[in-house]
């Protein structure tokens, strides 16, 4: 398994600009509020775009979630990005151009996880990726890549999810249709930063 690519290393994406930097709040059905700070832009020289929710900080868990799904780029709040800023999760979404997809998702991932540091303060953040169909391509093709992500996961309807760490090793998660975002990614982290494999 080939993780060289390091995008700190690119000289593609290293001219990330931000156009949007500002607090935002959305209501849910349920009575529930959620202030975050909303951060957008794009890399210099670049069609590749950028969304990144950053929950606030004494609610932080001290990881990332980036999506990769069909239409991304510079969405505000999708269901995805709902349920990671409720649960103390950073959310990364960007475009994804060409052959080589993968490296503007690390880039972004790399870029958001330093954004996330200098925001949060110095300790570990642990970061995942993943897709369902299309985006399990694609998220199988990120980890397979580069190291900058900590795990990933793979969400086929009707097949659970196949969940990756970040040295290579595989394990099945049994999440129903494979649609079940929550248990999936609860899954993941309890594999990758307990150490508990998922059953």
């Amino acid at each position: 398994m080939n993780k060289s690519y390091d995008p700190c290393h690119d000289p593609v994406f290293q001219r990330p600009v931000i156009d949007v930097d500002e607090w935002r709040e959305r209501y849910f059905s349920d009575g529930t509020r959620i202030l975050y700070r909303c951060m957008q832009g794009g890399f210099d020289g670049t069609g590749v775009q950028f969304t990144l929710l950053f929950p606030e900080k004494d609610n932080c868990r001290r990881r990332f979630h980036q999506c990769l799904t069909p239409v991304s780029g510079r969405q505000t709040m999708g269901p995805e990005a709902a349920f990671a800023l409720k649960n103390g999760t950073l959310y990364v979404e960007n475009s994804q151009e060409g052959e080589s997809a993968w490296k503007a998702n690390a880039a972004v991932a790399d870029f958001s996880r330093r954004k996330a540091l200098e925001i949060y303060g110095p300790s570990r953040f642990y970061g995942y990726v993943y897709g369902g169909e299309g985006g399990a391509h694609r998220a199988l093709a990120c980890i397979e890549n580069s190291s900058v992500w900590d795990g990933a996961a793979l969400m086929m309807p009707g097949s659970g999810a196949i969940l990756y760490d970040a040295g290579g090793n595989t394990r099945l998660a049994l999440t129903g249709d494979g649609e079940n975002l929550s248990d999936t990614l609860t899954a993941l982290e309890t594999w990758v930063e307990r150490g508990v494999c998922p059953t």
